[in-house]
C-alpha cells in the first residue's frame, strides 16, 4: 500500500507527532515519520516510518488497547511482553531486529514496537505471484532453518510459523518475525496452549491436542510453508480443525498406532486412508523436494526433521553454506513470567524492561536525545491518504526474484 501525505497544523503535545494512517492513529515521537501503512489485524497495525535522524527506513508496530477487552477477546499484554523480550534477546539476521520500544501512554494502553523494515512477506508474494522457482523456494527455506535453529538453540518454539510472519526484500533477504506466541518447551501446556499456530500449520499433536509438545511442531509449519511455496497456495487450508485434520489424513493416510501413540485415546476413531503423500510429491516437485516436505510431515513428531537435519537435506545443502547455522550462546530465561500474576505485575515488568532498555540504548550513543517516555518534541497530526489504485505497484516488482547473485 502507498498513501500520500497530507499535512495539516502542528502542535505540541507530550513531545508526541500524532499521525493518521488510513484510519489508525499513531502517536510516535517526532524523528519517526509514518509513510505507509504495510497491515493490520485484531491486537494491531503496521506502518512504515522514516527515522528522520539517521534517514533509516523501520516498521513500526501499533500494538494497541494492550490491558483493555477487545470485542469481548480478554487482552493478553504477556505477549506484547514476551515479543519484545525475544526480540530483544535474539542476535540472528534472519530475525528481525528490534530498534527501540516506544510507550506513548502511562497505562500501556498502546505500546509501539520499532523493528527494522522489509519490502513484502512471503504470504504476499505467493498471492501475487503464485509458486515459486525450486531456487527460490531453496533460498528461502535455507534462511528460515537458519532462524528456526537459532531459537530452538535458545530453548524457544516459535509457534507461529506461516507466511506472513515470513518477511523479504527485494534481494531474497528473509526475516522471521511476530513472536508474541512463542514459549518454552518445558513449560506447562493449559487448554489455550493447543491453538497456537495458524490452523493451516498447525501439527497434529496440536489439533488432537496430545499433551506436551516440542521443537517438532515449528519443523511441521516449516514443511508445511515449503510446500506452499512449490505450489502456490496452502497446503491443507482447513475450515476448522477437525477438517484441518481430515485434508491431512486424506495425503498422509492412516497411521499406525506406533506413529501416532500420542493420540491412543482417539485412534480407533481413525478412518482408514491409503498413503499416497510422497509418490505425489515426488511427481509433482521431484525426489529431493519431496523427501524434505515428507520427512518435514511425519505424523510422529520424534520422526520429524530437526532443523539441524533439515540443514544438510540435499534440497538445501547447496544453499546453506550462505547462511551457516548458529547457537545462541546462552537460553532465553522464562523465568520472568512465572513471577506475573496479574496485568499491573505484567505492567511493571514492562515499564522496568523498556526504561532499563532505553538507558542501554542512550549510553551506547544510539538516539543519543531518546528518553524512556519521550521529552520535547513536536507534534503533528498528519493525515495520509491511499492514493488511486493504479499508482499503486507491487513493492517487489518483476526484480523480486532476481538471485542474489553475491551469494548463488
Amino acid at each position: 500500500m502507498v498513501y500520500d501525505t497530507k499535512q495539516s497544523r502542528e502542535y505540541a503535545h507530550n513531545g508526541l507527532r500524532r499521525i493518521k494512517v488510513e484510519n489508525t492513529v499513531f502517536e510516535v515521537p517526532s524523528h519517526y515519520r509514518p509513510t505507509m501503512l504495510l497491515g493490520q489485524g485484531a491486537f494491531g497495525s503496521v506502518c512504515q516510518a522514516k527515522n528522520e535522524r539517521t534517514g533509516k527506513l523501520v516498521a513500526i508496530k501499533k500494538c494497541r488497547n494492550v490491558f483493555q477487552e477487545i470485542n469481548g477477546m480478554a487482552p493478553n499484554p504477556k505477549d506484547v511482553l514476551r515479543e519484545i523480550k525475544i526480540l530483544a534477546f535474539c542476535k540472528h539476521p534472519q530475525i528481525i531486529t528490534l530498534e527501540e520500544v516506544l510507550p506513548v501512554r502511562s497505562n500501556f494502553d498502546e505500546v509501539y514496537i520499532v523493528t527494522d523494515e522489509m519490502d513484502t512477506n512471503l504470504r504476499h508474494i505467493l498471492k501475487a505471484q503464485g509458486s515459486l522457482s525450486h531456487k527460490h523456494t531453496q533460498y528461502f527455506m535455507a534462511q528460515l532453518i537458519s532462524a528456526i535453529y537459532y531459537l530452538h538453540s535458545a530453548g524457544i518454539l516459535h509457534r507461529d510459523i506461516k507466511p506472513s510472519n515470513i518477511l523479504l526484500n527485494k534481494d531474497c533477504t528473509l526475516k522471521l518475525c511476530d513472536l508474541g506466541l512463542a514459549r518454552s518447551k518445558h513449560q506447562d501446556v493449559t487448554a489455550t496452549e493447543y491453538y497456537v499456530v495458524t490452523r493451516w500449520y498447525r501439527a497434529p499433536e496440536l489439533l488432537i491436542r496430545a499433551g506436551e509438545y516440542d521443537e517438532a511442531i515449528d519443523m511441521w509449519a516449516c514443511g508445511a510453508v515449503l510446500a506452499e511455496m512449490l505450489q502456490g497456495n496452502a497446503l491443507w487450508p482447513g475450515r476448522g480443525s477437525d477438517h484441518q485434520f481430515q485434508l491431512i489424513l486424506e495425503d498422509l493416510g492412516t497411521p499406525s498406532e506406533e506413529e501416532v501413540s500420542y493420540a491412543a485415546l482417539v485412534y480407533d476413531r481413525f478412518p482408514l486412508k491409503r498413503r499416497n503423500f510422497r509418490r505425489e510429491l515426488d511427481r509433482k516437485y521431484g525426489s529431493q523436494a519431496g523427501d524434505l516436505i515428507a520427512s518435514l510431515l511425519k505424523w510422529n513428531p520424534d520422526e520429524r526433521l530437526s532443523a539441524e537435519e533439515t540443514s544438510v537435506h540435499p534440497f538445501l545443502s547447496g544453499y546453506m553454506p550462505s547462511f551457516p547455522l548458529v547457537s545462541s550462546n546462552k537460553q532465553f530465561e522464562w523465568q520472568y513470567e512465572e513471577n506475573l500474576y496479574n496485568q499491573d505485575e505484567v505492567r511493571q515488568e514492562m515499564t522496568n524492561f523498556i526504561n532499563n532498555r532505553s538507558r542501554g540504548v542512550k549510553a551506547n550513543g544510539i538516539l543519543e536525545e531518546r528518553k524512556p517516555f519521550g521529552g520535547k518534541y513536536t507534534r503533528t497530526r498528519t493525515v495520509l491518504k491511499r492514493k488511486h489504485k493504479n499508482e499503486m505497484k507491487n513493492s517487489f516488482g518483476n526484480s523480486a526474484y532476481k538471485s542474489n547473485k553475491r551469494n548463488r
